[in-house]
């Protein structure tokens, strides 16, 4: 019981539970992104945050707890970054370029590339972090089916199934340049060869949905093998 007259020492504040949860994905982040999901332990990650580690573990019960949380700031990030490339007055099938535009944009970013290396890398070993990656699940690829079913509804855009062409639409924009860089390649480093590919992928998107009827290509002829070269 303490002496009358005399008060109790006060403790000095520690750092405040949003600060520290901030800390340690930040921490995650980094980690993950440079060693990969298998190599980063929740004992590192404690020890590089300076937190302890179960102060960790009150907040993310397992790693692939954490990950996922790592996942969802990511998400954030990108569904950010992409939203506020977009203007709010555009009409939908102009909102809906400037979308993948941004889109374009954020799948060169380093902490994208660095974490889809990972759901490559460790998809067969713990196939829970490759689910946390499913576009259709994101914010991102929600507008974009959302944003081609108001140009069907305005008669733009051809009277199909829109998550479908959300998927085309995804595939043939950001398929590419991701391969590539996830390789190392140099194709798509400049912002002047992302906005050529664009156009191209965008005019090309156009052709085959709009509403004035796609754009018919012939299939390439055949080389070799035909009757002709058979015959004597």
């Amino acid at each position: 019981m303490p002496l009358a007259g005399k008060r109790s020492p006060r403790r000095t504040p520690l750092r405040g539970s949003v600060e520290i949860t901030n800390q340690i994905l930040e921490t995650a982040t980094r980690l993950f992104a440079a060693q990969g999901y298998a190599l980063t332990s929740m004992e590192q990650i404690a020890a590089a945050s300076g937190s302890g580690k179960h102060t960790v573990y009150r907040r993310y019960p397992s790693k692939v707890a954490l990950f996922a949380a790592v996942m969802e700031v990511e998400r954030q990030r990108v569904d950010a970054l992409v939203v506020g490339n977009v203007s709010p007055v555009a009409a939908p099938l102009e909102a809906l370029r400037q979308t993948m535009r941004g889109v374009l944009e954020t799948c060169v970013r380093e902490e994208v590339i660095a974490f889809n290396r990972i759901r490559i890398a460790e998809a067969k070993t713990f196939p829970e972090v490759a689910t946390l990656f499913l576009c259709e699940d994101s914010p991102v690829w929600e507008r974009i089916r959302a944003l081609i079913a108001e140009g069907q509804a305005e008669g733009r855009i051809i009277d199909t199934n829109a998550a479908f062409l959300a998927s085309q639409l995804l595939q043939g924009v950001v398929g590419l340049p991701l391969q590539q860089m996830l390789l190392g390649a140099d194709d798509f480093r400049s912002v002047e060869s992302r906005d050529a590919y664009f156009k191209d992928a965008w005019s090309y998107f156009l052709r085959a949905t709009s509403t004035d009827g796609p754009q018919r290509h012939k299939p390439p002829a055949k080389r070799g093998g035909g009757a002709k070269a058979r015959s004597k």
